[in-house]
């Protein structure tokens, strides 16, 4: 997204006689700030032990009409010569319209542009043909022709859902001195029932993590737009047209974002090859069932800084919950565990005494549950053969991936740990790529696909790391 600042007249939604100049300002990172010459008494009190009173603002702005919801005071001054200024946190701006006041944040579709979205779904690519009186020599051009095919829309359903895949074209110049074509892909979500404004940012998270996993880039969002089918607008007599509200938010991949599109080198996964749209409409409800590992596993690639050790932490605990959500949680039936616990318990009543057994009988509750180095294998297994690629023996490097988990959580004095510069970090690489994979099985993806990591130079580079980090740390984890 991008930033901007725009003046207008603002007013609150409860009393729109009380009318003030000021200026709204987005920063894509940051957020939305309203800042009013004047202020908006009924909002009550400023003490900082209340709560924020949150308010809806209407403005007519240099920019069309803006809605801005869910605004609370950060401050007002009051400056020599009688000027009042207060100054608003906005959580979300919409563009294009005011709703009315008593308007629920529930919408029927949306669309949502990536910046790292063109070079992953690679559509709509432009040619150009050059005309020389001798070949290669552009010094005798003639002409040149410039050729795009609009890319049509390619659409799955998934459930109630229909996710498709478009692409927003536009030309520009002067045709004197420049002259260019446009396109915007984009991929728009229409919903078989109503959906709340906080579900739906969660599947724009969750389509911008699956453009992140497969470029191998952090990806921010570029546009996103709403539609109601009770929101239109009158353009004419008897002619209305749907009303598209663009909603501003900040994003915190903005920190960390690439300042152009992703090589083709360092791609992944291309969109055609990890199955299209179909495996792309899939991944939504991937992301919603699993959306505390990817909470967990894209802050390596969202966050502008954390310290290894919390990153390392981060993707285990991604790991971890993939596991606990996919697969078996016992590791023998409930009941059979429940009946060997009760033995154990009243055996050591018998033998020793109520209060040890009480304090065994809750030792013992977690007592069936996976350990973390079952868990992480029955995760390289699923993710597949070509997971050794990064990896190498696998028993090996699960042994030390959960070593150090519990080196690092329980902070052993006796048994310290012989780490270099980058051990840690390149060890977390590799628990994301193990996660990743196992994400991409999950909407189908085949396995065989992920041959394609063997020709990536940076997994290249980060399974040379992990091959001679792991058996470094496999002998001193022993015991």
């Amino acid at each position: 997204m991008e930033d901007f600042e725009a003046e207008g007249i603002f007013w609150l939604t409860s009393d729109p006689e009380q009318q003030l100049v000021g200026s709204v300002t987005f920063d894509p990172a940051e957020g939305t700030t309203l800042t009013v010459f004047g202020r908006f008494s009924s909002l009550g009190s400023l003490n900082a032990s209340e709560p924020p009173i949150l308010a809806r603002i209407y403005a007519n702005t240099s920019r069309g009409e803006f809605t801005l919801e869910g605004c609370w005071s950060k401050g007002y001054t009051y400056n020599t010569g009688g000027i009042e200024k207060e100054t608003f946190h906005v959580n979300q701006a919409f563009s294009g319209g005011h709703f009315p006041e008593d308007f629920a944040l529930e919408f029927d579709a949306v669309s949502v542009g990536f910046d790292q979205l063109a070079p992953w779904v690679r559509r709509g690519q432009m040619k150009w043909e050059i005309d020389s009186m001798e070949p290669n020599n552009f010094g005798s051009t003639t002409g040149v022709r410039v050729e795009y095919s609009v890319p049509q829309v390619e659409s799955y359903i998934v459930g109630t859902d229909t996710v498709s895949l478009r692409s927003a074209w536009s030309t520009n110049g002067d045709r004197l001195t420049r002259a260019e074509v446009k396109q915007n892909p984009f991929f728009k979500i229409e919903y078989g029932q109503r959906k709340p404004l906080d579900q739906i940012l969660l599947d724009v998270n969750g389509m911008q993590d699956l453009v992140t996993l497969s470029v191998d880039a952090p990806t921010t969002p570029t546009e996103i737009t709403l539609w109601r089918s009770d929101l239109e607008r009158e353009v004419g007599e008897g002619r209305t047209i749907p009303v598209m509200l663009t909603l501003y938010v900040a994003n915190t991949a903005e920190h960390v974002r690439l300042n152009s599109h992703q090589s083709i080198a360092k791609i992944l996964f291309p969109f055609d090859e990890i199955g299209g749209i179909e495996t792309a409409s899939r991944w939504l409800d991937v992301s919603r069932r699993y959306r505390t590992v990817l909470g967990g596993l894209l802050t390596i690639k969202y966050a502008a800084r954390l310290y290894e050790e919390n990153q390392y932490a981060n993707v285990m605990t991604a790991a971890e919950s993939l596991h606990r959500l996919r697969f078996a949680n016992e590791l023998i039936p409930k009941a059979d565990a429940k009946s060997r616990r009760r033995k154990v318990v009243k055996a050591v009543r018998h033998a020793i005494g109520r209060e040890t057994s009480e304090w065994l009988n809750n030792e013992l509750l977690f007592s069936n549950e996976p350990r973390l180095r079952h868990r992480l294998r029955e995760l390289t297994e699923y993710a597949g053969s070509h997971f050794v690629v990064v990896a190498g023996p696998t028993d090996q490097w699960v042994s030390v991936v959960s070593g150090i988990r519990n080196r690092l959580t329980h902070h052993d004095e006796r048994q310290p740990l012989d780490r270099h510069p980058g051990d840690v970090y390149f060890l977390t690489q590799s628990v994301y790529v193990l996660v990743m994979l196992c994400l991409l099985r999950e909407c189908g993806v085949n396995p065989e696909t992920f041959a394609r990591i063997e020709n990536s130079p940076a997994i290249r580079f980060l399974s040379a790391k992990v091959n001679e980090i792991v058996p470094r740390y496999a002998r001193g984890l022993r015991g």
